[in-house]
């Protein structure tokens, strides 16, 4: 369909233009005609730009680039992503203008050589979590539910580990889903290589793209997936249920320094956050009830290692160790019953 007019007549009310009704229906069919165009942004990756001269370096990397088309021109936007050093450092937002309406290619060879005054400037913004998704080379990696680990301990625990691309080549979004919240944490991350038996670490490479940023899972909030679970009650009912009776946060770990050689875990150490200031012996002991999470790290230079009691197994993947890689690192147990239990963590190589 192509744009209608509206016919008005030769002179007024001479009864031969379009009735009120025709007239109006060509118009909103014009409107649908606008929006099936499909005015969009071009993302366009680039170097940083300076204040001063932000047209014309735009315009530089638009018309030396990659060639482009844009069906409907006059409408079309530009979206220009500032980067510096590899990483977004700014987002802004052009109208193109004084270009004529149709098909238009831009970059090299393009039909239309852009000047400075086709860019109207229109807004511009720091990165946002929403900027970084809508990069065509995004990356997203969602590790669901993670239980009441955090996110980087999580990742350095991976097993095996896991490849983040490097930012150059666009953006990563690591999402995680903590244990029966609706709350999601975006993190974005840097180029390396994460998890057990990997060197490089995820904390200092992880940027919370806002402070531990936040989204509800399919629209919802805590307190109706809490309704939703076959709970009941009111929404102070739901925040009672993340403590104790006393008031004790339940998700709440008290550290526990050991500084002994050797160590037998006890049944109340599930509440503590053992860490271990000398190279040290931990001995999982027999009779322990099942589903029982023990956690802890390496504070100290000296080497942790792990075993079981006589007649008891503690599993641990054939390509580690039970013991710690170095200092820093984190280890988790947990009780499988029957005097078995399980180690994760940022182990050895075996």
């Amino acid at each position: 369909m192509a744009l209608q007019n509206i016919n008005r007549g030769t002179t007024p009310n001479d009864g031969q233009g379009d009735s009120a009704r025709a007239g109006a229906l060509k118009i909103n069919e014009n409107f649908a005609y606008l929006l099936n165009a499909e005015a969009k942004f071009k993302a366009i990756l680039g170097p940083e730009i300076t204040s001063e001269a932000i047209e014309t370096d735009v315009v530089e990397a638009i018309n030396t680039g990659s060639p482009f088309t844009l069906a409907f021109a006059n409408l079309a936007f530009i979206k220009y992503f500032e980067f510096v050093d590899g990483d977004i450092n700014n987002i802004y937002f052009f109208k193109l203008v004084n270009i004529g309406g149709g098909n238009k290619t831009f970059g090299t060879n393009g039909s239309v050589t852009l000047i400075e005054n086709n860019l109207f400037l229109t807004g511009q913004k720091l990165k946002s979590v929403q900027d970084f998704q809508e990069i065509n080379s995004t990356v997203t990696e969602d590790f669901g539910d993670i239980g009441t680990t955090s996110l980087i301990d999580y990742v350095n625990g991976i097993s095996p580990a896991i490849t983040i691309q490097a930012t150059s080549a666009g953006a990563t979004i690591l999402k995680a889903i903590v244990d029966d919240t609706a709350e999601s944490y975006l993190f974005k991350g840097e180029a390396g290589d994460y998890g057990q038996g990997e060197l490089q670490l995820v904390g200092a490479d992880l940027e919370a793209l806002s402070e531990t940023s936040q989204v509800n899972v399919n629209g919802l909030s805590a307190f109706e997936v809490w309704l939703a679970n076959g709970n009941t009650g009111t929404e102070q009912d739901y925040l009672d249920s993340l403590v104790g009776p006393a008031g004790e946060d339940l998700t709440a770990r008290t550290n526990k320094p050991v500084p002994e050689s050797s160590y037998i875990l006890l049944a109340t150490d599930v509440d503590k956050f053992l860490i271990f200031s000398n190279a040290c012996t931990v001995v999982v002991p027999n009779g322990l009830a099942a589903n029982l999470e023990f956690q802890g790290k390496q504070g100290g230079t000296g080497q942790v290692t792990f075993s079981a009691e006589s007649g008891g197994t503690l599993n641990v993947p054939s390509v580690f160790l039970a013991e710690t890689a170095e200092q820093h690192c984190f280890f988790g147990i947990r009780t499988d019953g029957g005097d078995v239990s399980t180690i994760l963590g940022t182990l050895k190589l075996a």
